[in-house]
């Protein structure tokens, strides 16, 4: 893949020039109340082009290695007509060429499919059958092998394998009309195993869901609260974070 990008990057007409292809090997399984949702394996490839001409850019997606050549010569003709002045990228110091495989301990990839079936089983029907209050289950497990290659017209180039497999799973309790739902979930970069032997945490899950239908509601007001570690993080992202995002920045005159 690496001289069949630069190959292509050869004949760019640009000032300067990219190409990022990655290509993806994905499961997905999940469960939805006493039945298997869906069951799903996928390859999945796909790239983008990105060219400047005098300050201006042209960017192209592509599907296939083979629709490479036609994406570069777009991204370089979009440039072109867009550009008008001049073309200033900082230099990204030294020469970057690397490889990056991922550090398997015990890759998904050798699992098969119908062992992941039944595990995704056996954690659903210990939701289901964890208290009489539960009404219905999620359980989903997903893993996904990224290999990601990027090249430019300054000779930079590296590839990276981007594993990660996902286990998450919740519970639905219902008394009447009251609803709570609880919900967990483990992942790993390196390791299946980290799927494994989660049956106590499964367990925990529903039945702090059923726990959740006595639990007394809090009356509206200013409250000091304490707050576990994941909470606060999706508290001061949601507050903080997104309103300090370049996009929103640049798009709001007064936050500029």
């Amino acid at each position: 893949m690496k001289d069949r990008l630069f190959n292509v990057l050869r004949k760019s007409t640009a000032d300067y020039a990219e190409i990022r292809f990655e290509h993806n090997d994905a499961t997905a399984i999940s469960c939805r109340g006493p039945e298997v949702d869906a069951v799903s394996s996928a390859k999945l490839s796909g790239g983008i082009v990105r060219a400047c001409t005098r300050g201006g850019w042209g960017i192209t997606t592509f599907d296939s290695p083979e629709e490479m050549e036609h994406a570069l010569q777009d991204a370089c003709a979009g440039a072109a007509l867009v550009g008008k002045e001049k073309t200033q990228l900082a230099e990204a110091g030294g020469k970057v060429d690397a490889l990056v495989p991922a550090g398997m301990v015990r890759d998904f990839r050798g699992v098969n499919l119908d062992d992941k079936l039944k595990l995704l089983e056996n954690y659903n029907h210990i939701i289901l059958t964890a208290d009489p209050k539960i009404a219905t289950s999620n359980v989903i497990y997903r893993d996904t092998f990224r290999t990601v290659h990027f090249a430019s017209s300054r000779g930079h180039y590296f590839m990276e394998e981007r594993p990660r497999v996902i286990l998450s799973f919740s519970a639905v309790a219902a008394d009447g009309p009251l609803v709570q739902r609880a919900y967990d979930g483990v992942s790993s970069t390196t390791n299946y195993e980290v799927v494994l032997g989660q049956e106590k945490k499964v367990e925990e899950t529903a039945r702090r869901a059923a726990a959740l239908l006595k639990a007394p509601p809090c009356e509206g007001g200013v409250h000091t609260v304490i707050l576990d570690q994941e909470m606060g993080g999706v508290f001061a992202h949601e507050a903080f974070g997104h309103l300090s995002e370049a996009d929103f920045l640049y798009e709001n005159p007064k936050m500029r």
